[in-house]
């Protein structure tokens, strides 16, 4: 009895108390009632749209001639803007082939290392080994270890398909005021397919990248005219010091022998 009679006078004073609250006014020290009090918006328009869809096809088609497939990928692009379709085909032949390469017929290397005078033309000569597909294009360059410098002698250069022989110039002259000026060194000559790099992995029937073919360049010098008389250091009819103290030295002893023996003859009444 005594604790409902506690609760009810609880209840009294609290709702007493909840009244006072409610009538006083709003504390200055606190902020204002309105900045506290946000309306919430609903209304949400993050949307994202994508209009490029990507597809890609893959296909390959094996035939039995030569032992070779030949496989097709394309790639479409769709979206707002129309975009061109890119579309290779590479044509796998038997890895049982060799990879493709090249033989430099000139200049000769079998007496030993080709050189060439830099600010003359440099005339290459060469031909294809191995090859199933020839390259349309040929990228050629030459490099030199000693200035680390890489040097073009022709870029996407035309096969000659009716030539048994393709040849490559370079024209040395008018490397003195480039950065890179020629120096009397060992060059390497590089030669890969233009679609390619120099870096390519050898592959079966197609063109490897050659880097095998070493050259020497050197340096030309003005003309000296050398028909004038040469002085000689050993042409003098007089004798050296070393000519002059060995004869010294023999007639000395020549006459010490002389004196010698006959002082030993008459010492020993030889001679009657």
């Amino acid at each position: 009895m005594r604790s409902t009679t506690s609760f009810l006078i609880f209840a009294a004073l609290l709702v007493s108390l909840s009244t006072f609250t409610a009538a006083w006014p709003w504390p200055s020290f606190f902020p204002e009632i309105d900045s506290l009090i946000v309306r919430a918006d609903d209304d949400k328009s993050n949307q994202e749209s994508s209009t490029s869809e990507t597809s890609t096809k893959a296909t390959q088609t094996p035939s039995d001639s030569g032992g070779k497939k030949s496989s097709t990928v394309s790639q479409t692009k769709g979206g707002s803007s129309s975009k061109p379709t890119k579309s290779a085909t590479h044509t796998s032949y038997d890895p049982r082939l060799p990879p493709g390469g090249i033989t430099v017929l000139s200049p000769a290397s079998t007496s030993g290392l080709p050189i060439f005078k830099i600010g003359d033309k440099a005339t290459f000569g060469f031909n294809f080994t191995s090859l199933s597909k020839t390259p349309t294009a040929l990228n050629i360059m030459a490099t030199c270890t000693l200035n680390q410098a890489l040097y073009t002698i022709a870029m996407n250069q035309t096969i000659n398909a009716t030539a048994t022989t393709q040849q490559a110039v370079w024209d040395s002259n008018g490397y003195e005021t480039s950065s890179a000026p020629l120096v009397v060194a060992t060059y390497t000559l590089i030669v890969y397919d233009s679609e390619g790099s120099e870096t390519d992995i050898p592959e079966a029937g197609y063109l490897s990248p050659f880097k095998t073919f070493a050259f020497g360049m050197y340096n030309r010098q003005d003309y000296s005219d050398d028909s004038g008389p040469i002085p000689c250091i050993s042409c003098s009819g007089a004798f050296g010091s070393l000519e002059r103290n060995a004869l010294s030295f023999a007639f000395g002893m020549s006459i010490i022998t002389v004196f010698t023996f006959t002082w030993f003859v008459n010492g020993l009444n030889v001679i009657w």
